[in-house]
């Protein structure tokens, strides 16, 4: 129940912050023409002075999976619950309109990054930054504001699922710290190795996660293949897809992490495109994956009897449960998803 509250409030904070954001943008690109600004975005490492000029520190790879292992986390976690309804179909379709939403947006902060870089003649900056050149001081402080309170309801969803999971999944680490929640052995465990980590140890682990949520997702849509009916995933109720997209775009955020990756790309605008585009794609093929295996594999007349009865269904909860190869797998999947988005929500 906290763990949903945090993410209905991180979705309003979420919406506080990319509306200063996109208005930046929309405001940026009124003030130089398109030919201007393409050529000023291609050039930003010359229009730069040397001494400011900076070489990328991460490859684009090490970029992509930085934005790939930001946006699977919880997000992912909370569609099926949100998506059963409205069925396999229809929530595809508001999955890939989500993604392009979300995409559109996060370039279009990368338009800002860069150009606020040309402008103040920094190697990097920050969201404020941004916010505060193109809109204004009333701008920065909404955005700052707004950016700090949808990073900490995030933090606060990842360690109570985190901690729950991690229970679960190693039960003597709980038994042996009598009277400590699961979710605070998460945050010191998580907390502690990202304060004692360098920043080249911090990005080895976090793409040594994502190979293994990669790896776990795998495994569960190759079990999970041949218990997928194909009479569940026909179910299609589209007017139902709408209250779900708004999980499905928090499910896409990783707009906390394009300022970094601008910065760690060595302000290449076209390598910071392909990071953006290729790492967010990932997820979109992921998330469309999960949704077909979690919605084929649970009969909708359970779901539907548990709606009728005024109570939440998580279909989730019911593979987990299910105790057979399938449901320790999604639980892995579910841990390691969770640790990259908490690094990446963590660290930015």
């Amino acid at each position: 129940v906290e763990g949903s509250m945090t993410i209905r409030a991180a979705q309003l904070a979420l919406l506080c912050w990319l509306l200063p954001c996109c208005c930046s943008a929309f405001k940026l690109s009124s003030r130089v023409s398109p030919p201007q600004l393409s050529s000023q975005v291609s050039e930003v490492n010359t229009a730069l002075p040397t001494t400011l000029q900076k070489k990328a520190s991460i490859s684009v790879a090490g970029a992509t999976a930085l934005v790939a292992g930001t946006t699977v986390g919880a997000g992912i976690l909370a569609l099926p619950a949100k998506t059963i309804e409205a069925g396999f179909g229809p929530s595809a379709v508001a999955l890939v309109v989500a993604w392009a939403y979300m995409a559109a947006s996060a370039l279009l902060i990368a338009e800002v990054n860069v150009n606020t870089l040309c402008a103040l003649g920094r190697t990097s900056v920050s969201i404020k930054s941004m916010a505060g050149q193109t809109i204004g001081e009333t701008g920065s402080q909404v955005a700052s504001v707004a950016y700090a309170f949808i990073h900490y309801a995030l933090l606060v969803a990842y360690m109570l699922e985190g901690g729950k999971l991690l229970g679960e999944l190693v039960p003597p680490l709980a038994s042996a710290v009598t009277g400590v929640p699961d979710a605070s052995i998460f945050a010191a465990i998580g907390g502690g190795a990202l304060l004692l980590g360098s920043t080249a140890q911090v990005d080895k682990a976090n793409s040594a996660l994502f190979v293994g949520v990669i790896g776990a997702f795998f495994a569960i849509v190759g079990v999970g293949a041949s218990k997928i009916s194909l009479s569940y995933l026909a179910h299609a109720t589209p007017s139902a897809a709408l209250p779900a997209v708004p999980v499905m775009v928090l499910s896409f955020t990783f707009h906390n992490v394009v300022p970094t990756i601008a910065y760690q790309l060595g302000c290449d605008i076209q390598k910071i495109r392909t990071a953006i585009l290729a790492g967010s794609a990932i997820p979109l093929l992921m998330f469309l994956l999960w949704d077909a295996v979690v919605l084929g594999s649970v009969p909708l007349e359970v779901a539907q009897s548990a709606l009728q009865a005024g109570s939440v269904f998580d279909p989730l909860e019911a593979v987990r449960a299910g105790g057979d190869s399938l449901g320790q797998t999604v639980r892995v999947f579910s841990l390691l998803a969770i640790c990259t988005s908490f690094i990446g929500t963590s660290c930015r």
